[in-house]
């Protein structure tokens, strides 16, 4: 018994090694690559016609960018399978996998036998397999939808995650926010606007035109948006890196550009993500406090806005009557700084001006953040005043210029690694924090050894009901301010949109006309039930006779999960939903531990809403299969990275 145990614990162990040591080094670089492409760099990246052909050259470098991470992938593929085939059998196949597996089918087999495999709209030639081009530009065809599932792939089976590659987004995200916010003030220092009067995309008034900085569409911008303020805004809020502070001014300037764009969708996304995550901020004081914090930056953003903004869109608003939401913010944004701070450190902080480390409340072993590295509970050695420890308890490391592999007194990854797995050594470590609001209860939970499942339940049962009340209250909020907006003279806009819809009063305006497209668009989906009209064939599926509806056509549905499936069928919408759930729902748990998996989640849910009112183009939409991607990655799930803790 005692040999095979040990053979169990060595296999585990050496497959520990494979995942978080140096096998398959190439593979995780090309990952990461292309994370930082797909994330960073193709939002970023400018056209060089800028506006005219925008979504053509977004395209065309997201297949660019697909066909050599691919080509590089194969070949590495290739040279393992020569060379060490055992290491590909290591992965094992998930739900995840085998739904998204069944999404490419769907749509390989739905642009197989479309009735609509090739169109025109206004002379231009489409085809299923690379869908509408310009002048409209969406090319969201089979092709596309194929590479979004080797982006799935590539980003599951080998991406490691490191710190430096969410500061790039940070940074990116950004000078996106930044572009677009000077250019509602007039400062289109890019030259994004061509100036030819009488032409597309010439611009008379800065403030009503429909396309902003980097990105284009506002509705696209408003999917960006959502997902940049949420990913940045959660790191600050969860990690203790040295980069929070570019992090909070990411999602703060992201913040105004959703505000200055109008972005419902994406407002209602960065709201639906936070409400949701409230069990998680509320898990310990430092989340909490640093909320707070991120909500202040926000109000600031909004009053300043105002501000600024020009008066005949807003109104004319001087500083005296916006000085409220100014001292609203600094005492919100005060009290988060105080709910940040150990208690034991409050005063030392603000009197003595000095941080005492080491030793924590009732004499727990935990060691101090120094070089010593700290000990871990049950036989680490306590930090001194300094903050330095012995840290030699369990086989963990004693010196920080090594991680140890959880269960191991053995392995541990090469010097200089700045990520490790299971329990985090370090006494600073955030998402376990000593004097959380529920501390108590999970100390008991992992001690008695009974009945863990049901204290856990326990301790996160006040963030749950916390949870359950916003959502009263925001449902009341609306009735009663919607109330208020139906008996003004010109009621409008999204809460009394809400309201109306609360009570079953929904009309064809509404959402910019999203009803009356959803409405028509459903009363064509029984004459291609199964399999859909083909990836990106809207515009024909939709009804000839219900075109031209305000002086437009409607060649998508404003309604991500709506556009699959009419074009892809129920199976298409039933394995895309599939995927959605089956690679966030493992991430849940350890949200409440990871820092850097509780921002991913909440951006992927921030996606997840917003596209309910929206488009997806190879612009942004990438985005959602990249996060899909890290949160089913056993990797990205297990990895801590000591640069958050």
């Amino acid at each position: 018994m005692a040999n095979s145990d040990k053979s169990a614990a060595g296999y585990a162990q050496r497959r520990k090694t494979a995942m978080y040591g140096k096998v398959d080094t190439w593979q995780s670089r090309a990952a990461r690559l292309l994370v930082i492409l797909l994330l960073c760099i193709q939002p970023l990246f400018i056209s060089p016609e800028r506006y005219i052909r925008l979504t053509l050259h977004k395209y065309q470098f997201f297949c660019a960018s697909m066909i050599a991470v691919l080509l590089f992938t194969l070949i590495i593929w290739i040279y393992r399978l020569t060379s060490k085939p055992r290491l590909l059998l290591q992965e094992q196949m998930e739900l995840a996998d085998w739904a998204v597996l069944g999404f490419a089918l769907v749509t390989l087999l739905s642009a197989l036998f479309s009735p609509f495999k090739e169109y025109f709209i206004a002379d231009k030639a489409v085809n299923v397999w690379v869908g509408v081009p310009e002048p409209e530009g969406r090319y969201d065809g089979a092709i596309t939808q194929l590479l979004y599932v080797a982006v799935f792939f590539i980003v599951a089976r080998w991406y490691k995650p490191r710190v430096r590659d969410f500061a790039v987004f940070g940074i990116s995200a950004a000078l996106i926010g930044l572009i677009g916010i000077l250019q509602f003030y007039g400062m289109d220092f890019l030259k994004l606007w061509p100036n030819e009067p009488g032409g597309r995309y010439y611009v008379e008034n800065f403030y009503n035109i429909f396309f902003r900085s980097t990105l284009g569409n506002v509705d696209i911008v408003s999917t960006y948006v959502c997902v940049a303020i949420l990913l940045c805004g959660f790191l600050f809020v969860r990690s203790r890196s040295k980069w929070g502070p570019l992090w909070l001014a990411a999602s703060a300037l992201n913040f105004w550009l959703m505000d200055l764009a109008g972005a419902d969708s994406g407002r209602i996304g960065v709201l639906a993500a936070v409400v949701l995550a409230i069990p998680f901020i509320v898990e310990n004081r430092k989340s909490l406090g640093k909320t707070l914090i991120l909500g202040s930056s926000w109000l600031i953003v909004y009053a300043l806005q105002n501000l600024l903004y020009d008066a005949r869109i807003v109104g004319n608003k001087s500083a005296d009557s916006l000085l409220p939401y100014f001292v609203v913010a600094v005492a919100v944004a005060a009290v988060g700084v105080l709910l940040s701070l150990r208690r034991r450190d409050i005063w030392d902080r603000i009197i003595n001006g000095r941080h005492r480390g080491g030793q924590e409340p009732g004499g727990g072993d935990r060691g101090g953040q120094g070089p010593g590295g700290g000990g871990l509970p049950g036989g680490g050695d306590r930090g001194d005043s300094n903050g330095n420890g012995n840290g030699n308890s369990n086989g963990e490391p004693g010196s920080g210029d090594s991680v140890g592999l959880q269960g191991s007194d053995s392995v541990g990854a090469e010097s200089g690694s700045d990520l490790s797995t299971g329990d985090n050594s370090d006494g600073d470590d955030m998402s376990r924090e000593p004097d959380g609001w529920f501390s108590k209860l999970r100390n008991k939970s992992n001690s008695d050894g009974t009945g863990g499942e049901k204290t856990a339940f326990v301790a996160h049962l006040p963030g749950i009901v916390l949870l359950i009340m916003c959502i009263v209250v925001g449902v009341a909020g609306v009735e009663i301010y919607g109330a208020r907006i139906a008996r003004s003279e010109t009621p409008g806009g999204i809460i009394y949109e809400a309201r109306e819809i609360l009570h079953g009063r929904i009309d064809d305006d509404y959402g910019t006309y999203r009803f009356y497209i959803w409405r028509n668009a459903l009363s064509t989906y029984p004459e291609h039930p199964i399999l859909g009209t083909g990836p990106d064939t809207f515009y024909k599926a939709f009804p000839a006779e219900a075109h031209g509806y305000k002086g437009q056509d409607y060649d998508k549905a404003h309604n991500e999960y709506l556009q699959i499936l009419i074009c892809q069928g129920l199976l298409g919408l039933i394995s895309y939903l599939i995927f959605l759930v089956a690679a966030s729902i493992k991430a849940v748990p350890k949200a409440f531990k990871n820092p850097l998996v509780m921002a991913v989640l909440a951006a992927f849910v921030g996606y997840c809403v917003q596209a309910f009112f929206n488009i997806s183009l190879p612009i942004a939409s990438q985005m959602l299969w990249v996060f899909a991607g890290m949160l089913a990655n056993q990797r990205f799930r297990d990895t801590e990275l000591k640069e958050f803790h």
